[in-house]
């Protein structure tokens, strides 16, 4: 017995489904491009935690620059870190 599914009629034995055989072929194109898509989203994401690490690590890496500095400062007054 046919069936409506998303306003179109479907018949148990396949009848009212025709189309084209190349579309095995367009699907697995779709697929392709759809994984090709996924991959480059990913890879963007990782590089962007990627680029936030290294930035938190500079940051890092500044702030400790600066209190060594002030350290040296603080020990030595009259020397080239003293400003």
């Amino acid at each position: 017995t046919p069936g409506s599914i998303g306003g179109c009629l479907v018949g148990r034995n396949g009848a009212g489904g025709g189309g084209g055989g190349g579309g095995g072929q367009n699907a697995a194109e779709d697929l392709a491009d759809l994984f090709e898509l996924e991959l480059d989203k990913l890879q963007n994401q990782y590089e962007t935690v990627q680029r936030g690490q290294q930035q938190a690590s500079d940051d890092e890496v500044d702030a400790l620059m600066e209190r060594l500095r002030e350290l040296a400062r603080r020990q030595c007054p009259d020397s080239r870190y003293a400003g």
